[in-house]
């Protein structure tokens, strides 16, 4: 079977060419807390796992016999024997990559899911062979991996062919396009479409406020709306050549509003764009630089990955950032620096160390570029090559400094390595993230900073300020690409804490109020139905009688059908006679009645049924119910029944066949003593002293040792007609007010066990 393993973006890909099922609980728990999720794909042919893990762990391979063992470390993504990526040749009709001699597996085709394209995958079998560094060619880009080989498809006639001897990509009907590898980004400038931009001639020049009233005074110089056209224009690109980005949106929207026509032209769309980007208004930037008249366009396509980067997932724009990246040569150092740093962020995120280290020298190279900056992304940079000691040095200097935009960022980058490598809590790094909450906000700095701190504290436990931290990030950010996951992300915590091991490591109290504070997360279909059950069991056991109600009421009402719905009703019903409302309690019977059911489930509607009629002084109709009902639990209702209504006699007889004699010589079980005794309780209390007489004679003996002895000795020694003394009066009050009812029975049971488990 062979393998391929490599990084996109947050996630690992493992994929095997050989379908089967992976048990992915075993995964997560072997992945501990490096192991955020994992999930199997869908695949025909192959079994493709896809695993969110933290940035700074990245995959090691070996063998142990015939298993494959992905090891998780702080560590950079590199094969540990790089197969060598052979152009033969470079141009022309024959042009193809060969990885000659590599044992390849099946070529896979496979969805990404997170960016929505398309990846070609071929697993190989020798173990740690992988490609390093990755490479980007005009018709595709190698993926680096540390096992296999992974690409991504420019063109749709690509081929690709996987032999025992051998790896081959081509072209259908042609040879591929390789001469423009951008390993290192040498393209020249010229080999992209027409510039839009022609920033050098923008700039007019070093002094800014001289050249800038010459251009005001063109503008003021011009006649009419029409012939100021020109010059505002002239004005507001002069602006944006120096990074002024609110000048030249202002300077363009005075344009518009005496010209509409110009809306609609490429100069203006990509102007504008412009300096929405400058001005950090990305949602606005794609929108005009995706504008249908700059569709060609391969510098207006630069601004806009770089918006889109900078929105989030900037590691899907990395393979374009670091192809257009020549286009910033001629860019004056404000400009070239700001593209630079988002190209940098989108190649870290993107774990390519090659484009990252050629942005960095980019960025490092202009002498007015942000010293904070410059330090944050180098840690960055020696924190994906392995460099910890490094990274933590630099992100240290920029976090005890004063720049407001990296500051925030640098500490949070040092707080994560910290807690990867074990040198603080995770509590203390909750206390570092809380006190970052305000330093920067509105972008996706926020967004990363709030869903790490709502993941450590359910790590930690804290799913109440979890669950609070992750929906002030989905309120505050509805429209983000990420919120799904986030919903996903609460979801999950939720149904452990009701469904899942976390339900053993709450409160009931807690249990119950973070149902209250979050009951948009209660799942729908059966799960819904298992979260209401388990919170009625809380609200049972901690006595909230009337909540646990109102939820089965719900239940019974509008979400079971057939046997679910039938019990849940008597569970409903006995939370009404416990709460002393037996009206309610028929009700609930009444309404989630049902056709041929089991008779145990018949049984306890009818003792439910009959105790709630009694409740209500229908004591006719509630013993005519267990008139012919010979269980032992009808028998005990009916004599309780009986007793309440001081039917002594009735009683007696329902107590007569709860017990019988045992064999000579053998003493009665102590719940059998305790019926025996309220037998005679009942007889005396009824003054039927023959009875009393013929159970003393059937009994006492069997009740030496019993709990209940001496009280029945007592209760039954009245035999010679002598008058009750004191001492008889008050034991026959006291076990008369002491018979144990069937609702008692009941509560005995919630105490041992849950509302639930009833039936």
């Amino acid at each position: 079977m062979a393998a391929a393993v490599f990084r996109r973006g947050s996630y690992l890909w493992v994929v095997f060419d050989r379908l089967q099922e992976t048990d992915l609980t075993v995964l997560r728990r072997l992945g501990g807390d490096v192991v955020r999720d994992v999930q199997q794909m869908q695949h025909t042919q192959a079994t493709v796992i896809r695993i969110l893990t933290e940035s700074s762990y990245n995959p090691g391979v070996r063998r142990e016999g015939l298993l494959w063992v992905v090891d998780l470390m702080p560590q950079p993504l590199r094969a540990k024997v790089p197969i060598p990526v052979k152009v033969q040749p470079e141009t022309g009709p024959e042009a193809h990559i060969l990885f000659d001699g590599i044992e390849g597996g099946t070529v896979l085709s496979i969805l990404d899911p997170e960016v929505g394209d398309e990846m070609t995958v071929v697993p190989v079998i020798p173990v740690g062979q992988g490609v390093t560094p990755a490479r980007i060619y005009p018709d595709l880009e190698l993926l680096a991996t540390v096992q296999g080989i992974a690409l991504l498809s420019r063109i749709d006639t690509l081929n690709v062919q996987s032999s025992r001897n051998g790896i081959e990509i081509r072209a259908s009907g042609a040879g591929l396009r390789l001469s423009r590898t951008v390993e290192r980004a040498e393209t020249p400038r010229e080999s992209f479409s027409s510039s839009i931009f022609d920033i050098k001639n923008w700039r007019r020049g070093d002094d800014y406020l001289l050249e800038k009233r010459r251009l005001e005074r063109d503008v003021l110089a011009a006649g009419n709306a029409a012939a100021r056209t020109a010059p505002r224009l002239a004005l507001a690109r002069f602006e944006f050549a120096h990074g002024w980005g609110a000048e030249t949106l202002g300077i363009l929207g005075v344009l518009a509003a005496d010209d509409p026509a110009l809306l609609n032209t490429p100069a203006y769309r990509a102007l504008r764009g412009g300096g929405n980007f400058l001005m950090s208004r990305f949602e606005e930037a794609v929108e005009d630089l995706s504008h249908a008249s700059l569709a060609d366009n391969d510098e207006s396509a630069l601004w806009r990955a770089a918006a889109e980067a900078s929105k989030a997932m900037p590691e899907a724009q990395a393979p374009f950032l670091r192809l257009h990246a020549p286009l910033l040569q001629d860019y004056p150092s404000v400009l070239k620096t700001r593209l630079a740093q988002v190209g940098a962020e989108a190649a870290l995120a993107a774990v390519d160390e090659s484009a990252a280290q050629h942005f960095l020298e980019m960025i490092r190279a202009q002498t007015d570029a942000p010293q904070a900056g410059i330090l944050h992304l180098t840690g960055r940079y020696n924190e994906l090559t392995g460099a910890f000691d490094a990274a933590l040095v630099n992100y240290g200097d920029v976090a005890r400094g004063t720049d407001r935009y990296y500051q925030p960022r640098a500490a949070l980058a040092q707080t994560e390595l910290q807690l990867r490598l074990g040198q603080i809590k995770p509590a203390e790094a909750i206390k570092r993230l809380d006190r970052l909450r305000f330093a920067w906000r509105g972008d996706s700095f926020e967004f990363a900073l709030l869903k790490r701190l709502g993941e450590l504290h359910l790590a930690e436990g804290d799913h109440g300020q979890g669950l609070r931290v992750l929906k002030t990030l989905t309120a505050t950010y509805p429209e983000h690409p990420e919120t799904p996951r986030i919903h996903e992300i609460m979801q999950a915590a939720f149904d452990r804490v009701y469904l899942g091991e976390g339900k053993e490591k709450l409160s009931p109290l807690a249990v119950i109020a973070l149902h209250d504070e979050f009951p948009e997360l209660t799942p729908t279909g059966a799960k819904g139905d298992e979260v209401i059950r388990r919170l009625a069991d809380q609200l049972v056991a901690v006595d909230l009688l009337d909540r646990a109600a109102a939820l089965l009421d719900n239940q019974v009402r509008n979400r079971l059908t057939g046997l679910d719905k039938t019990k849940v009703g008597i569970r409903l019903a006995l939370v009404q006679m416990l709460n002393q409302q037996p009206q309610k309690a028929i009700d609930a019977l009444s309404s989630s009645e049902g056709p041929n059911l089991p008779p145990d489930l018949q049984l306890q509607r009818r003792h439910l049924m009959a105790r709630a009629l009694a409740d209500l002084g229908r004591t006719d109709d509630a013993t005519q119910l267990l008139q012919n009902d010979p269980s032992t639990d009808g028998r005990m209702l009916a004599a309780e029944i009986h007793w309440k209504a001081k039917n002594w006699g009735e009683a007696a007889k329902a107590l007569g066949g709860l017990v019988e004699p045992p064999p000579p010589g053998q003493t009665l079980p102590e719940e059998k003593a305790k019926h025996a005794l309220d037998l005679a309780t009942a007889l005396t209390l009824a003054g039927d002293e023959r009875a009393v007489m013929q159970a003393r004679r059937l009994y006492l003996t069997p009740l030496q040792g019993t709990t209940v002895y001496d009280a029945f000795n007592l209760i039954t020694s009245n035999g010679d007609n002598t008058p009750i003394n004191p001492r008889q009066v008050a034991e026959l009050a006291k076990l008369a007010e002491g018979f144990k009812s069937f609702l008692t029975a009941y509560r005995d049971k919630l105490k041992q066990g849950k509302l639930s488990d009833i039936n």
